[in-house]
């Protein structure tokens, strides 16, 4: 998935690469055949294909250009669509880089930011940080399961020091399950929601969210990962 801006650069030719919209999410799709990789873009195929030269099993790193002008790609991941033997897809989907920079996105009311977690049995906790800068935690929102009883703790951390925390029950996850995880950015707090039911608390803004400048992820232990984190 990407956001495109009209004026970013490109260069080569190729396939026809339909009208695209200023502030447009799209969806590219890339299928691996047999021995052709075919392109899709929001639904349609592209007129061209392009024949393996090289084996396809010996892909090691994908890796991402964004563009310029606040181009960006928010969202990869993959899976196998045919019966793969000894192949789990969730557990195949890729970490995200723990540090995302906002760039020229400001925070404001009406922002969700919508995270994705693969959840592991052993795992002490995982975490999304909303920071002003290094040491400036403006929203902390730390899941703990077992052994820590089963709670979702948030709080803030100007200059490396906690305040209070808010705490309120995590529900019960199970070994290998997808959490969903959407943090709603209102009028003067932070709601948040697991697999699309509100926690019973909420967490008032302390400092402005409009310092917001990045966001982090702790993706825990015992291959507990987040797979994706997007913001809108």
């Amino acid at each position: 998935k990407a956001v495109v801006s009209t004026q970013s650069g490109h260069y080569g030719r190729g396939a026809a690469l339909p009208q695209l919209g200023d502030g447009e999410l799209f969806h590219v799709t890339i299928e691996c055949e047999e021995d052709r990789f075919k392109v899709k873009i929001n639904d349609s195929y592209i007129e061209k294909t392009f024949p393996y030269r090289y084996p396809l099993d010996d892909v090691a790193m994908i890796k991402l250009n964004h563009g310029s002008l606040g181009n960006k790609w928010v969202a990869l991941s993959w899976k196998h669509t045919k019966n793969v033997p000894n192949v789990d897809f969730l557990d195949s989907l890729p970490p995200i880089i723990p540090k995302i920079e906002l760039g020229d996105t400001v925070f404001r009311p009406g922002t969700q930011i919508l995270g994705k977690a693969f959840f592991k049995e052993g795992t002490s906790k995982f975490t999304i940080n909303l920071w002003k800068q290094t040491g400036f935690n403006i929203f902390h929102l730390d899941f703990r399961p077992y052994p820590h009883g089963s709670v979702i703790v948030m709080n803030s951390n100007p200059n490396r020091s906690w305040e209070t925390e808010v705490r309120a029950r995590l529900t019960h996850l199970t070994d290998g399950q997808l959490m969903l995880v959407r943090i709603e950015c209102g009028d003067n707090e932070f709601k948040v929601q697991v697999n699309d039911s509100y926690i019973e608390k909420t967490f008032p803004y302390r400092y402005p969210l409009e310092d917001v400048t990045k966001v982090s992820v702790v993706h825990g232990s015992n291959g507990n990962k987040w797979t994706s984190i997007v913001w809108f």
